[in-house]
């Protein structure tokens, strides 16, 4: 250090300090210190009981947590595009990516072929009179035309279509009583446009969010509950 002068020493594991505020800081959080585990739980764990800053925030209500998840999104998607061997699904060892393979073998063998394949979306699943439900936005379509006897069935026929050199098979959602297809979607993806180009035998809709607005209103006009999918599994 500079100023020999200046520089103060640790009482407890006699580390140099350059002044006055670094020693106090260095030796409340020494390992050395007998209340090293208490300062640690003061300085870095919350108060048992006390709310976060952020509880009951949202991105629509508050500016600093909108920016947060911005930060967030922006941060893993430009560490996906520097790193994207951290993303490719596979196994890091030899073994881990073998056994992985042999549990999407077995999954695959007890998946029946054609038509939808239960579970594979990432929406809230379940059932309702019968038909499964893939996430919300096929239960209140579901349950809209149900309601006003809008005859409709599960899609089973697969329409091939190519995507980065490969292809692939793609199953529209329903197919309504003229055979015309219905495709609900929570986001428009250039995948999606691919998708669709497929079908070429019959017309296809594609139903976003707000396209779907009218089957949520009727839901929420007529039925009771606290999250839609509490309506999973209602009886006749």
């Amino acid at each position: 250090m500079d100023n020999q002068e200046n520089v103060k020493i640790c009482r407890f594991c006699s580390k140099l300090c350059k002044n006055d505020n670094s020693l106090r800081n260095h030796e409340r959080l020494c390992k050395s210190n007998p209340n090293y585990s208490e300062n640690i739980k003061k300085h870095f764990c919350w108060p048992k009981g006390k709310p976060t800053w952020n509880a009951s925030l949202t991105a629509d209500t508050d500016e600093r947590v909108k920016f947060t998840i911005q930060r967030a999104v922006e941060s893993q998607s430009i560490d996906r595009l520097n790193h994207p061997e951290k993303y490719t699904g596979r196994g890091k060892t030899t073994e881990r990516e073998l056994d992985r393979r042999n549990k999407l073998s077995t999954v695959a063998k007890k998946r029946q072929f054609g038509g939808l394949t239960e579970g594979s979306g990432r929406g809230k699943k379940g059932r309702y009179k019968g038909y499964y439900c893939d996430s919300t936005y096929e239960l209140v379509w579901i349950i809209y035309n149900l309601d006003h006897g809008i005859t409709f069935k599960r899609n089973t026929k697969a329409y091939i279509y190519e995507y980065n050199g490969k292809k692939h098979k793609y199953y529209p959602d329903f197919e309504l009583e003229d055979k015309s297809l219905v495709e609900l979607k929570g986001y428009h993806t250039d995948l999606v446009d691919v998708k669709i180009a497929a079908v070429k035998d019959v017309s296809i809709t594609v139903l976003y969010l707000q396209d779907l607005q009218y089957a949520f209103d009727w839901v929420k006009q007529h039925y009771t509950y606290r999250k839609l999918e509490d309506l999973y599994d209602l009886q006749e």
